[in-house]
């Protein structure tokens, strides 16, 4: 873990140096932990310190010439609630991308989230909780060998095509083996999506492809946001499910709830997460929740009560 410490320190203090000058370098990240009761059908009931998703980062942009820029960013998550994990678990890498944009919109290579699992948006209430999509629905990939284009936005749309490199892994060496790709439609008020992903993840170890179809809708009626997704995977079996979420906004209050079924990852499997979020200031929140989870098979049942603390920079 040193060693990858000092690897990453090193970076931050060469993009810092005086070479670097006149070009936007901004270090941004978050320490999310909860404090969570967890009574578990297989291993019983437990207290834990939890790190959700905590990060830091950095980014910018390098103008080429009038209207075209380069831009990067470097992401890596750490864990300051690592208890029984090895030291090389603390952090890991997230998106790390190169690319250009300019009117014509943007192209990037890295490593990224592929654009149906960025589709979803926000409808996702508890992203990175013990209640994310992620514990129902497949496709929520972070992609290494992405190369992606986005258009840029054209009277509220945008479409985002990504081929996923698999460099010979099962067979698959071509350019167009494995996809990702969305078409969004935005105003103020509100958000659509449709996307699809070919053969980026397989089924069974590696002995079939996957292609996942998934549509989001996300609106705003005052100081209510409503989401649904509705998912369709296909495979060795063809299963689907649905999630539905629902937030209101009270000043530095938002109080918030949903739900999701789906037979994509287990048969009968039911996420339910009901939720309150107080700011404190702008960039730190306090989080109160409680989620529950099930599905058919035995002992699979479990349910987490938490309170945590969340500090942006």
């Amino acid at each position: 873990m040193n060693t990858r410490l000092t690897l990453i320190a090193a970076t931050l203090a060469a993009l810092s140096a005086p070479s670097f000058a006149g070009s936007a370098l901004e270090l941004y990240g978050k320490i999310n932990v909860t404090v969570e009761s967890e009574d578990s059908d297989a291993s019983g009931d437990k207290v834990k310190l939890v790190s959700n998703a905590s990060r830091f980062g950095i980014k910018g942009d390098l103008g080429i010439s009038e209207g075209l820029e380069a831009f990067y960013q470097l992401e890596w998550e750490v864990d300051p609630a690592d208890a029984d994990k090895g030291s090389n678990d603390n952090i890991k890498s997230r998106n790390q991308i190169v690319g250009l944009k300019g009117s014509a919109g943007k192209v990037f290579a890295g490593r990224h989230d592929t654009p149906l699992k960025v589709a979803q948006n926000k409808v996702d209430l508890f992203n990175d909780y013990v209640g994310d999509i992620k514990t129902i629905f497949n496709g929520e990939i972070r992609a290494s060998n992405i190369i992606q284009y986005s258009t840029p936005e054209m009277g509220g749309f945008g479409v985002n095509v990504a081929s996923v490199l698999q460099e010979g892994k099962n067979g698959n060496d071509g350019a167009f083996d494995a996809t990702s790709l969305s078409v969004e439609w935005s105003n103020k008020n509100v958000y659509v999506a449709v996307a699809q992903d070919s053969g980026v993840e397989t089924y069974a170890g590696g002995a079939e492809d996957i292609d996942t179809l998934r549509v989001v809708g996300q609106f705003k009626l005052g100081n209510f946001q409503i989401g649904a997704l509705w998912q369709e995977r296909e495979a060795a079996t063809d299963d689907d499910g649905m999630l539905f979420s629902l937030a209101y906004k009270a000043g530095d209050h938002t109080f918030k709830g949903q739900f999701g079924e789906s037979d994509i990852l287990a048969q009968g499997g039911e996420s339910t997460s009901v939720g309150w979020d107080y700011k404190l200031a702008k960039n730190i929140q306090t989080t109160v929740f409680y989620t529950m989870y099930e599905n058919d098979g035995a002992n699979s049942g479990k349910d987490n009560l938490g309170l945590g603390l969340e500090v942006k920079f």
